[in-house]
């Protein structure tokens, strides 16, 4: 019972340390998050002695001053890092943040931005020196579902591309294709055609990452311009200890291109091309930054339409319109020869701190989902069952113990679900083909017409003395013959059938209460209930034996709706023979039965009491017998004795008496002996 309590609180514990983290994920998030980072100063500013106009104040401060005077502007992020700050700390202070979210089913997205060389593809890849943010947060990420594995089945995808406002490049996939950004409400911003790759291990996202690096820097090269990259990760997982719940998350990577000066660097042909369309999706950008926080302070509900018409903006609406845990990385020049540039990106960054965000887990409704939705509902409307114990389930019952087996081999091994076609294979007989007498072809074309072999769905519609009538599957010569299934407008039968008639296994349904319920499950012969089966009575009672032509006959038990329950032979319908009725308080009768009344020889076991009765019983009255303790009861020494000199002699000419009655009403079981009771 300890071990019971200790799993609960268990239980309870984990799903509040759950609940805790989405919350403290929720309350980090409920604005863009915005970090700063100075990028190094390089050796020709150096060299020239280029003025430092920007400063870190504070751990979430800077101040920009006028290259001409020392009045500068104060600016506020979220965190603010040296130019010398390593990409661990990053890693840890910034990214570490956005993938709790993710694992904990809130999508994420990790944005740099800033003006052109100023560290942001070093940030996200890494150098020579050290390691990239990317790997750092993908790796850890696959740790942590490593060390949960046991708890937690897990499936991830993963894609890789470049954009700009004019072109997408599938970077995991050389095929040409066609490539469109699309939205839907199921899906959200999604680019049609796009790979996604099954990922097992981080070792396999890896590889993944490094090919597509490989072929940016290829196709970079060729075109002399660098375009934005995306990385996107889908998480989907269930929870063991909550199956009813199926997160899918996502943690999106974007590493923007910094505005390009066209004009400065003599640009010309496809890269002028390019440049223009880098220097166009920027400033989309920028002006939706403005848009989104100009519509989120002004309380508008639709956000899509501030994203204008770039195809850049669009994949970025969703985490900058406040459903995401996001972070912009801001990268900056320190230098007075970058001002104009550095205080453009330091006001629009400014803006994207006052969107405001309400980041949500995101729960799909799977396959084990719905199953453990349906076990739960069954589970509330099944009734209380008042059946002594041992009987055969009820449909419900049986529904729900069918429904939790599969929920279990779910959970501990997904395999495969059988379609309704495939089960049906399993139980179809091989009709034989059809051989075709010689003569006339008519003849040869008349038999062909009959039913015959696995065909379509036959209908019949209702005439004057027979209802209408639908059945689907196999026939031989012109009859149901193999497994079928026969829907009526108040019956359905599912099972084998023979020359027309049910014979095999076969289950039974019937409207009751204008509700089909199952009333027959087992053998058939001819079109009737013969062999082994169970029937459920609309009154919730069971029988669970043999039948004979349709009705119960042989051994057999039935469950009563009082608790009570019979264990015996049984006749023409009746308990007839030698049986044990079990009643609900623990009392027994144990003996003869006829036309469903006690009959013949019999002992009741009064177990509540300690007593038995010993005795002979004609068409359910007791007629003679002993009363005897087996338990010493008080209760029963006041009972007066018969003063008798040969009391067995006395009660051996009653039970003479009592069968002789039986011969001549002619009522007499046969399997009555003349010797004594055992």
């Amino acid at each position: 019972m300890n071990n019971n309590n200790d799993g609960k609180k268990r239980e309870v514990d984990k799903e509040e340390q759950f609940g805790s983290m989405v919350a403290s994920a929720q309350q980090m998030f409920d604005h863009v998050n915005v970090v700063l980072r100075l990028a190094q100063v390089p050796s020709e500013e150096l060299k020239a002695e280029a003025q430092v106009i920007v400063e870190v104040e504070d751990t979430d401060k800077v101040i920009a001053y006028h290259p001409e005077s020392r009045e500068g502007l104060l600016y506020k992020f979220d965190k603010c890092f040296e130019s010398d700050s390593s990409n661990q700390r990053i890693f840890e202070d910034v990214c570490i943040p956005v993938l709790n979210a993710v694992m904990e089913g809130i999508n994420g997205a990790i944005i740099a931005y800033g003006t052109s060389k100023t560290g942001k593809t070093e940030l996200f890849i890494g150098n020579e020196r050290e390691e990239g943010i990317v790997d750092m947060t993908l790796r850890e990420g696959f740790s942590y579902l490593t060390t949960i594995g046991k708890d937690i089945r897990h499936s991830i995808t993963f894609s890789f591309w470049e954009m700009s406002n004019d072109l997408i490049i599938d970077l995991l996939d050389k095929e040409e294709k066609e490539l469109k950004v699309k939205r839907n409400e199921e899906k959200g911003v999604y680019i049609t055609n796009l790979s996604e790759k099954k990922v097992e291990g981080w070792e396999q996202l890896q590889l993944l990452i490094d090919s597509g690096i490989r072929r940016s820097q290829k196709l970079t090269a060729q075109r002399g311009i660098r375009l934005h990259s995306f990385m996107k990760l889908k998480l989907e997982r269930d929870e063991i200890h909550h199956p009813e719940i199926t997160l899918q998350s996502s943690l999106l990577f974007v590493n923007l291109k910094g505005a390009e000066k066209v004009g400065k660097m003599g640009l010309k042909g496809e890269r002028l091309k390019h440049g223009a369309s880098i220097n166009k999706s920027i400033t989309a950008l920028e002006n939706a930054i403005h848009n989104v926080e100009n519509a989120v302070r002004k309380e508008k509900e639709n956000l899509k339409s501030v994203f204008g018409d770039s195809i850049v903006t669009s994949v970025l609406s969703e985490a900058l319109g406040g459903t995401f845990a996001t972070v912009i990385i801001g990268s900056i020049s320190q230098t007075e020869f970058h001002y104009l540039e550095t205080m453009e990106v330091l006001e629009n960054l400014r803006m994207a701190k006052r969107i405001k965000a309400t980041p949500q887990r995101k729960s799909v409704e799977t396959h084990i989902s719905l199953l453990h939705k349906t076990v739960q509902k069954l589970e509330s409307e099944l009734q209380e069952d008042r059946l002594a114990y041992g009987h055969p389930p009820t449909e419900e019952q049986e529904r729900l113990i069918e429904l939790k087996e599969r929920l279990k081999r779910f959970l501990q091994n997904p395999v495969k679900t059988f379609t309704v076609d495939e089960l049906e294979k399993t139980q179809k007989l091989k009709i034989p083909a059809m051989r075709l007498p010689e003569g006339p072809l008519w003849k040869k074309n008349d038999l062909k017409s009959n039913r015959h072999g696995d065909r379509a769905t036959i209908y019949k519609p209702k005439l004057t003395s027979k209802e209408a009538e639908k059945y689907t599957g196999q026939w031989k010569f012109h009859q149901k013959h193999g497994y079928g299934e026969l829907i009526k407008e108040n019956e359905v039968y599912k099972g084998e059938w023979r020359e027309d008639k049910k014979d095999g296994k076969g289950v039974l349904y019937l409207k009751q209460e204008a509700k089909l319920k199952r009333v027959y499950k087992g053998d058939w012969h001819k079109g009737k209930k013969h062999g082994k089966g169970v029937y459920y009575y609309p009154n919730g009672e069971i029988y669970e034996g043999e039948w004979k032509n349709d009705v119960r006959s042989g051994y057999g038990v039935m469950y009563y709706s009082d608790g009570n329950k019979y264990e015996g032979m049984w006749e023409n319908d009746k308990t007839s023979g030698s049986g044990v009725l079990f009643e609900k308080n623990g009392d027994k009768y144990e003996g003869g039965f006829y036309n469903g009344l006690k009959h013949g020889p019999g002992i009741y076991y009064y177990l509540t009491l300690g007593k038995k009765y010993v005795g002979e019983w004609f068409m359910g009255i007791p007629k003679c017998g002993q009363l005897s303790s087996e338990v010493y009861d008080e209760a029963f020494d006041n009972i007066p004795q018969n003063k008798l000199l040969d009391r067995n002699a006395v009660i051996e000419d009653a039970i003479f008496s009592v069968r002789e009655q039986m011969r001549q009403e002619g009522v007499l079981p046969s399997d009555i002996k003349e010797n004594e009771y055992d």
